[in-house]
């Protein structure tokens, strides 16, 4: 045992800390603390000396090279720095300072050691997080940065490259001298956001060195300030250039058509809203050019919908190349286009543009061999700057005063005038009839007697539309078919009168009338051949008409335009005993050959024809060719417009089987249509 001054025992007795002390490298002393830690290490057992004890088995094998280090240090006269030790197990963190010490004229080495393992643990995981955070920060594909002062302190390489740019280029210059300069004023948004401690994100557009331009959604938050009070802030800075070139070329697909390049209806409607808007501050008013293709259709069916489809392509650049750079051009569905002309001191500004449009589509267009010729119908509505109108209302006027160039020749202009107003609200009232025709039971039909011609006897009635207006008059078909072709609303009021006629003829036949009974049905009927089917066979079902007492009359054109669906579902009508009948025959172009294919029961022979057959050769010739047409195919014929007796009589020895006309009866309600049947001939 050495004896130690007792003032030293005395101030190492009394630390918290583990004190040791070596001489020439034997432990010779160790205070309460450090006897403690030495028994709990299991290196200093009951009754072992001291001077037995081996400290290097106190710390982790990897350790005991620093620890002998330290002690040849510290023995030597010199200062050794703090050295952190694990203790055997792992468990405990020891941080160790070796003093040389004179005791008594005598060179010791003193260590004192201090259990850090708390605060080394907490080290370790800052590290450990710090380690983490540089990680994200320099791997995340996201753009981050640290912003000081509102300039690049620390940058990630994911920003570097959204901004082209190096390290060096970005740190110390602030976000707007890399952004485009029209969106350099969004930094408002951002300075004022992190000042009221919000979250600030906006999307702008930054330019690259090369000129290139790129979208980036920019998050910041502030997280505290600079030792000199200054705000920093993280930047989350995300590429987001493909989803707005995506979202840009979705836009563009809303609102233009995928075939022209043209704007759409929805570009339209935008564009003459706004226009319309701004007309009274501008002082100027603005005008619609509806134009139409004329003849398009027989090019589309005749020669196929590619080469149709290049008619329409190069009408839509044409277009483009004749109207001024500020007017919208757009396709508005089919062969229709629509152009809005803002700006106008008059009407005539768009009459000049018109002309243009029509030189410009009436130019050859080579196809193979040939050149396509094709014209234009061109309806101009102008709103001056201070007539309140709406987009609507110009749109209609427009599509009216095409319909009006078309009717009076084609290949021309119209502008909408007062005529052609009173026009459109005549129109615009029938077709408001015509969709309340079915709930408000505007329907009305009379029916024309068919008569055998050999004894002019009833036979049959054909079931003829009349419309009710609102003060109780009827409309005839001359004034309201057309609106309703064109408006879709034909099918629905056609199911209504197949209903009606077919229910007259059965209250006829409970009378003791046996009489046929023909209804007209238009091409869209035929076209959509199922449904027409479903509702004939539905109306048969619920009235119980034989299939055999109703014909369908069905025109030339509609014939033309049939597919071979539409063939199949006419065969199968035929098998329920349905007939078919071919209206106003000799006015179209329906060839010989459809008279064999389709199930035609009869051929009603044109009144123009038929009112001519007295004085003009070619027309009985007509006459006679198509009654024996019919005789030979095993079908019925019948001439209309029979309006005198020679007429009848004509008819009848040019070989005519029926006849329908004025000399018999007009179309009449059908409780006077009983009055004219009978035993007696009409």
């Amino acid at each position: 045992m050495v004896a130690l001054p007792d003032a030293y025992l005395a101030v190492v007795d009394g630390l918290p800390d583990a004190a040791l002390l070596f001489r020439d490298g034997v432990l010779v002393h160790v205070n309460t603390e450090a006897r403690n830690r030495l028994v709990q290490a299991g290196i200093l057992p009951d009754g072992a000396a001291l001077g037995d004890v081996d400290v290097t088995a106190a710390v982790v094998q990897e350790d005991v090279p620093l620890l002998r280090r330290a002690m040849r240090e510290a023995a030597a006269g010199r200062a050794v720095p703090a050295t952190r030790l694990t203790i055997a197990g792992g468990s405990l963190v020891v941080s160790c300072v070796f003093n040389p010490l004179v005791l008594d004229g005598r060179p010791y080495v003193q260590l004192l050691g201090r259990d850090v393992t708390t605060r080394a643990a907490a080290e370790q995981a800052l590290r450990a997080s710090e380690a983490q955070f540089r990680a994200v920060f320099d791997d995340s594909p996201i753009g981050v940065a640290i912003v000081e002062d509102r300039r690049f302190a620390v940058v990630n390489e994911a920003l570097c490259r959204l901004l082209g740019r190096p390290p060096e280029d970005l740190l110390g210059r602030t976000g707007e001298e890399v952004t485009l300069p029209d969106d350099a004023p969004l930094k408002d948004d951002v300075v004022g956001a992190l000042e009221t401690g919000r979250a600030a994100k906006v999307q702008r557009r930054y330019l690259r060195p090369d000129g290139a331009v790129v979208w980036g959604e920019l998050t910041a938050i502030r997280f505290g300030r600079t030792p000199d009070g200054k705000g920093r802030s993280l930047v989350h800075l995300r590429d987001i250039t493909a989803e707005r070139q995506s979202a840009e070329h979705l836009q563009h697909l809303a609102l233009h058509d995928t075939m022209t390049g043209l704007g759409n209806r929805a570009l339209l409607q935008d564009r003459l809203d706004h226009a319309l808007a701004e007309r009274p501050e501008r002082r100027r008013g603005l005008a619609v050019l509806f134009v139409d293709l004329d003849g398009f259709k027989t090019i589309n069916d005749g020669l196929g919908h590619a080469v149709g489809d290049r008619v329409l392509q190069t009408t839509a650049r044409r277009l483009r190349s004749v109207v001024r750079p500020s007017d919208t051009v757009t396709r508005w569905g089919g062969d229709e286009f629509v152009v809005l002309m803002e700006g106008l001191e008059d009407a005539e500004e768009a009459v000049v543009v018109a002309r243009r449009i029509e030189q410009a589509v009436a130019m050859p267009l080579q196809h193979r061999n040939d050149e396509l010729l094709i014209t234009a119908s061109v309806g101009i509505a102008f709103a001056p700057a201070t007539e309140a109108t709406t987009a609507a209302q110009l749109l209609h006027e427009a599509d009216a005063a095409m319909y009006r160039a078309k009717r009076t020749g084609r290949a021309r202009h119209t502008v909408f005038d007062a005529a052609l107003r009173a026009a459109a609200a005549r129109r615009s009232h029938v077709e408001s009839l015509l969709r309340t025709a079915v709930s408000n039971q505007r329907i009305v039909l009379h029916y024309q007697p068919i008569v055998r011609l050999s004894d002019r006897r009833i036979v049959g009635a054909e079931a003829l539309l009349r419309l009710r207006d609102d003060d109780g008059t009827l409309l005839y078909p001359d004034t309201f078919l057309d609106i309703a072709e064109d408006s879709g609303l034909m099918v629905p009021i056609e199911h209504v009168v197949l209903q009606q006629a077919c229910e007259q003829a059965v209250t006829w036949s409970d009378a003791g009338h046996d009489l046929g009974i023909s209804v007209n049905v238009c091409a869209r009927q035929i076209a959509l051949i199922e449904d027409f089917e479903a509702q004939v066979l539905k109306a048969l079902a619920v009235t119980g008409l034989p299939g055999g007492k109703l014909t369908c009359e069905v025109t030339e054109y509609a014939v033309l335009d049939t597919s071979e669906r539409t063939v199949a579902g006419i065969h199968r009508l035929k098998e329920q005993g349905v007939e078919f009948s071919v209206d106003d025959f000799g006015t179209g172009y329906a060839s010989m050959t459809y008279l064999q294919t389709l199930p035609v029961g009869e051929v009603k022979i044109d009144r123009r024809f038929v009112a001519r057959a007295e004085q003009d050769r070619p027309a009985a010739a007509i006459v006679r060719a198509v009654a024996g047409l019919a005789s030979e195919l095993g079908m019925r014929s019948v001439a209309e417009g029979i309006e005198d007796p020679s007429v009848h009589d004509l008819a009848v020895l040019l070989g005519v089987g029926h006849g329908q006309g004025y000399l018999y009866s007009r179309p009449v309600p059908a409780e006077d249509f009983l009055a004219l049947v009978g035993t007696a001939p009409v």
